[in-house]
């Protein structure tokens, strides 16, 4: 028991996989949120969550939403989309935040509570994430 004063009581775990698909294809795959079920950690996690799909895929006016009564998988908040972005050595502001509990492969989260927070900053920095994933 005396050694476990020294062990580091944290641990993290990480994976990579190779795809052999050209950049554009992958894209075009993960950026549909139909496909994304197939990878999300929360369908693995809740086997009878709700989801339902309305409009394009891919479109300004597409809906995705879910219900699930797993606490890991509803959502914290009612009123506040947690955006993640993974912007290497971009400093944090007010707005662009600490990714927290989003996730290893994100940097930086932005918390958006009205249409009105989708403006041209938020634009560009989805622009740099993209331009530096590729």
């Amino acid at each position: 028991m005396v050694i476990a004063l020294f062990v580091d009581n944290e641990y993290s775990v990480e994976n990579e996989i190779l795809i052999k698909h050209p950049k554009a294809v992958v894209f075009t795959y993960v950026n549909s949120l139909r496909n994304q079920d197939k990878f999300s950690k929360l369908a693995n996690i809740d086997s009878n969550i709700k989801k339902s799909y309305s409009g394009t895929d891919r479109t300004v006016v597409f809906v995705s939403a879910w219900e699930s009564d797993h606490p890991e998988v509803k959502p914290a908040t009612k009123t506040r989309i947690d955006l993640g972005l993974k912007l290497k050595e971009k400093p944090l502001t007010d707005r662009l935040e600490n990714s927290g509990v989003l996730g290893a492969m994100l940097t930086h989260r932005v918390r958006i509570t009205s249409s009105a927070e989708i403006d041209q900053e938020l634009n560009n920095w989805f622009e740099e994430a993209y331009k530096t994933s590729i």
